[in-house]
């Protein structure tokens, strides 16, 4: 905080992570293909060392509970892993919480 000659106080607001967005580890996924979809952010300088935990969900529903790995993987992706995919973020208090983009992902069946 600071105080402007006048005592107008003036307040900066950081912010600790930025909002997260999800991609995925190749463009083309074929059926029985190894699929890696993840959610990246970027913690403020400042805040480094901070823990941050991250969630899962494909179409609305939850596919890897909290955890400290921005990634979720499938060994053998089958066509019913094709969804609407997106992640959150929070801190391990969950005093700081952001919900990812949406990625469309959808399983290729074998040529």
């Amino acid at each position: 905080m600071f105080i402007h000659d006048h005592g107008v106080r003036i307040f900066l607001l950081m912010e600790l992570f930025t909002s997260p967005y999800v991609q995925v580890n190749q463009y083309k996924i074929l059926q029985g293909d190894n699929m890696t979809i993840t959610c990246d952010t970027k913690l403020s300088p400042r805040r480094e060392t901070t823990e941050l935990q991250f969630v899962f969900y494909r179409n609305g529903h939850n596919v890897q509970g909290f955890s400290s790995s921005n990634q979720y993987g499938v060994p053998s992706a089958q066509l019913e892993d094709s969804g609407n995919y997106t992640c959150e973020v929070q801190t391990p208090t969950g005093s700081v919480r952001k919900r990812s983009n949406v990625l469309h992902l959808w399983i290729l069946g074998e040529l």
